[in-house]
């Protein structure tokens, strides 16, 4: 390739963690020249996908910078391992939070009422009758 990019990187980075080759995708992640939010999201639910969260959790604290998604990969790869506590901590720590949202998206795939119930129970503002409003086949 005559000129490798953020863009290039990034591909490659992606192309390794969708194919589970964790180990190659981190290696050229840390070799990268520059790294930009996608990237780093992308190696983030890379490890949540294959349940690493403690390395996923360490990454997530070394990300200069984080939007929606990033967040929204962090709390769900809390819940997909039953870290509720870890999962309201972190979204306590959002800059901006946004409970609709966030159940949207950080719920999408998740199927177990129970979990997602408890998480929004912990949240002092979100009332827990909206979730048993969803039909069930809604998360």
């Amino acid at each position: 390739m005559p000129e490798k990019n953020v863009v290039s990187w990034t591909t490659m980075v992606l192309g390794y963690a969708r194919n589970g080759l964790l180990t190659d995708a981190r290696v050229l992640f840390d070799l990268m020249p520059e790294r930009n939010v996608v990237v780093w999201t992308a190696m983030i639910k890379a490890y949540v996908d294959e349940g690493a969260i403690e390395d996923a959790a360490e990454l997530f604290d070394r990300t200069p910078q984080r939007n929606l998604h990033s967040w929204n990969i962090m709390i769900k790869g809390y819940l997909r391992c039953n870290r509720i506590r870890g999962a309201v901590d972190l979204f306590e720590s959002m800059p901006r939070r946004n409970a609709p949202r966030i159940s949207v998206q950080a719920f999408a795939v998740e199927d177990d009422r129970l979990t997602v119930k408890s998480f929004f129970k912990q949240l002092p503002f979100f009332s827990t009758e909206l979730v048993d409003l969803l039909p069930q086949n809604s998360f």
